[in-house]
């Protein structure tokens, strides 16, 4: 058969039922044999969608292509819920494989500033939701209950993590409890409290640190109650100042241990001299 110009015109049938025209390819006369097949498919009056598949029932057996007349395209499913709505059948191959030459790629999304890829499983699950809300530097990763604006963790284009909030100030910003096996803090600059031992380190008296106490209500070095409400408490700074602390105890300790040694020499010795005395007094009467 040889077209030129011309056009190839399939009419809907007189039906109110279902029905399917198109062009199949057959192995044989036998409808089984059906390898593939493109067409339209509809109800009655009204064409429902273009299909391009295989198999005998193609038009609807979801193991094809298609197009709705709004231009929704279903990918393994006949009821297209978007612009174009894949649906894999368990079948172990993959959804979606992307491929290119070139060392990196990327995929546009919308033509507005503020644009927004989103993920899901099903409906009413979370939402995995890639964002550049537009503007400078404010491009995020979000993990949503919603597709709207409820973000549970941000990732600035400026490489800043947020969880619990969208405005971190720092590399890692959380507004909760971080539950953690181990957590390692390197000094970048700050001094261990080892100065304590040496031996031009002023250290105050007993009597110094309890005045101090009696008029500021702290330890000296250490912020006040108020402070630490207001301004946080900063984990490596605060550390080091206790184990500053704590060796400035020692140190008391060392010095307690001297004057408990030496009064304890002292009573011994004047337990000796009592003994002889004693002893003395006693031979004087014998």
């Amino acid at each position: 058969m040889k077209l030129d110009g011309g056009y190839i015109e399939v009419i809907r049938p007189q039906t109110t039922t279902g029905w399917a025209r198109g062009f199949i390819y057959r192995h044989d006369n036998n409808a089984e044999s059906t390898f593939a097949g493109i067409g339209v498919y509809g109800s009655g009056e009204t064409p429902k969608y273009l299909y391009m598949g295989h198999e005998r029932y193609a038009y609807r057996n979801g193991k094809g292509i298609y197009i709705l007349p709004d231009g929704s395209t279903g990918m393994g499913i006949t009821s297209p819920e978007s612009k174009l709505d894949i649906y894999a059948r368990g079948d172990g191959v993959s959804l979606l494989k992307l491929n290119t030459e070139r060392p990196w790629e990327f995929m546009q999304v919308g033509t507005g500033a503020a644009t927004s890829l989103a993920l899901r499983a099903s409906a009413g699950l979370k939402y995995f939701k890639i964002q550049s809300p537009g503007g400078v530097d404010n491009a995020s990763f979000r993990v949503s209950d919603t597709p709207a604006d409820n973000r549970i963790f941000l990732l600035t284009q400026g490489g800043r993590l947020g969880i619990g909030t969208v405005s971190p100030d720092a590399e890692l910003t959380v507004k909760g409890k971080i539950h953690s096996q181990e957590v390692k803090v390197d000094l970048a600059g700050a001094v261990a409290p080892d100065y304590v031992f040496k031996k031009d380190y002023y250290l105050r008296s007993l009597e110094e640190v309890q005045n101090h106490i009696k008029e500021k209500g702290h330890l000296p070095g250490i912020p006040s109650a108020k402070e630490m409400e207001k301004e946080g408490i900063n984990l490596k700074e605060m550390n080091l100042k206790l184990l500053e602390k704590v060796e400035e105890l020692t140190l008391y300790t060392l010095q307690q241990e001297e004057k408990f040694k030496y009064k304890n020499e002292q009573i011994s010795n004047l337990e000796n001299r009592i003994r002889t005395l004693e002893q003395s007094i006693t031979n004087k009467k014998q």
